[in-house]
């Protein structure tokens, strides 16, 4: 590294060994200084100096100056920011005490001018005007992305992780061009940036877009460690600063409050998270490739744990639904960890209960809802006038499965419902004939889980009623031949009713069945 020879070695001394070399050895140049005198890096140092750095006035160095040299001149010091990773110029490491003996140092990994230029301009300022009109955020993210606060050996690229907790995204033997071990650490000269995760995931396309400041920084109340995970895969639909100021919300940097229309409060940021997390679907497979194509249609499960549907460019989530409101996918782009999908208007979910849902399945006389509707608002655990069931927690999620109006009728012919030769009786009198009721209600009902057949859930699940101990009692859920399929303790079989299925409520969803469930 000092271009010194060893002449003679391994001389052996009362404490140590002593090695003689052919030259003098002089101070090595910090990162600072090597990064000062390479034209070949100055795009990047030209960054860190506009942004990164400040000259601030110094007692000591001022007094030392005017002792040394006279006159009344104030002398500043060049002091980084600590929005850096470390500060090249810094040669103590990290410094515990004065004595402290220094076993590791700093490292840079530094992109020529051209590719810097490159990727400056064709990811990061995709929608900025300048590097001058960018956050600091950004910048700093872009910087520190080749910053580790340990050395970083050519044989660890891949397994020594930079300030942003992410390794070395660069070949040792293609992509260095210099190589230096300096005063304080070591120097890479590259031909190819270390793209940083926020940038080149999903969660890129709304942090590197001035238009979708808002939604960024509700990403960033939660969701940011998860989507920016470049080995997971996700679709997340984008809800940009004009939509949700068109729909009344607005957010106040001074006070940190989230306001929809004259409400400011904490909920209304906790709302927004809410339908922010609708939109977030992690996509292992690829599930939703298809997204945004006519005739490809369907259901998926988000981060927020709801469900939206899609067909062609429209999607659907159970408020937008409620609301009426058409949701239309403008367009589709991919990226490292999968792809996003821009939207015209939020993803809303509802307040009303799931008794409303299953007022508006059940009420029509020839609606297939419609026996298991009757039982369930004439019973005893429903409330008609709040719509809420008995037993059914706030926040929760739950899957009902609804027999189709032929099981409700061999329901009543196997006497496990009130009735008459297949005839329903919806008000029965009888204790036994309301606790009937009540028990079938419950068994069709997954507890604190929401399910749709997409192969996930296999196994036995509890359901809403309780056996006498106050158990849950369970039924199965298979896919026998790659087909849903329901089972009980008494061998039934009950399969989805395909048409009439993934009806989407609050935190649940509402599925047909062929068949009924025996408790």
């Amino acid at each position: 590294m000092a271009n010194a020879k060893v002449t003679e070695k391994d001389i052996a001394a009362e404490n140590g060994v002593i090695h003689i070399i052919d030259k003098v050895v002089t101070p090595l140049n910090s990162i600072d200084q090597y990064l000062r005198n390479k034209p070949q890096y100055s795009l990047f140092r030209s960054i860190v100096e506009r942004f990164m750095v400040l000259f601030i006035n110094n007692v000591d160095a001022t007094r030392r100056y005017q002792v040394l040299k006279g006159g009344n001149q104030d002398v500043a010091v060049k002091v980084y920011s600590n929005f850096l990773a470390f500060s090249p110029n810094n040669e103590n490491y990290f410094k515990l005490q004065d004595n402290d003996g220094q076993r590791d140092g700093w490292t840079i990994f530094v992109p020529t001018n051209d590719s810097l230029t490159k990727y400056i301009n064709t990811v990061v300022l995709q929608q900025y005007t300048s590097i001058n009109a960018l956050p600091l955020s950004i910048i700093s993210d872009l910087l520190n992305a080749h910053m580790w606060q340990s050395t970083v050996w050519p044989s660890k690229f891949s397994s020594t992780y930079n300030f942003l907790g992410e390794p070395a995204k660069i070949n040792n033997v293609t992509d260095v061009v210099d190589r230096k071990v300096l005063s304080n650490g070591i120097f890479y000269g590259t031909k190819k940036v270390n793209e940083p995760n926020v940038f080149s995931t999903v969660y890129g396309k709304a942090y590197l877009n001035p238009n979708y400041s808002l939604m960024t920084r509700l990403l960033d109340q939660e969701l940011k460690p998860i989507i920016t995970n470049p080995n997971v895969k996700y679709t997340m639909f984008m809800v940009s600063d004009a939509v949700l100021a068109a729909k009344g919300y607005s957010y106040s940097p001074g006070s940190n409050l989230w306001s929809f229309g004259a409400t400011a409060n904490d909920s209304v940021r906790l709302n927004l998270m809410r339908m922010i997390n609708t939109g977030v679907i992690e996509t292992p497979n690829n599930e939703l490739a298809n997204l945004g194509v006519t005739g490809v249609n369907g259901i998926a499960g988000s981060y927020g744990g709801e469900y939206i549907k899609y067909d062609g460019n429209k999607v659907f989530s159970v408020g937008s639904i409620e609301k009426n409101v058409s949701v239309t996918i403008d367009s589709v782009r991919q990226v490292l960890n999968g792809q996003v999908a821009y939207i015209n208007d939020l993803l809303y979910y509802t307040y009303r209960p799931i008794g409303s849902t299953m007022a508006v399945l059940g009420t029509p006389a020839a609606s297939e809802f419609n026996y298991f509707w009757n039982y369930l608002r004439n019973s005893t655990i429903f409330n008609a006038t709040t719509f809420e069931i008995t037993g059914i927690t706030a926040g929760s999620f739950y899957t009902l499965f609804v027999p189709n109006r032929a099981a409700i009728i061999q329901a009543i012919n196997d006497g496990l419902l009130p009735g008459t030769a297949g005839v329903p009786n919806f008000t029965p009198t009888l204790i036994a004939d309301r606790l009937k009721v009540e028990k079938f209600i419950l068994y069709h009902f997954l507890d604190k889980r929401t399910v749709v057949a997409n192969g996930n859930d296999i196994g036995s699940f509890p359901s809403m009623l309780r056996n006498t101990a106050g158990d849950p009692v369970t039924f199965s859920i298979l896919y026998p031949g790659g087909v849903f399929e329901l089972g009980d303790g008494f061998g039934r079989k009950a399969r989805m009713v395909s048409t009439l299925n993934n009806n989407l409520s609050n935190r649940t969803v509402i599925h047909l069945v062929d068949n009924y469930l025996k408790y």
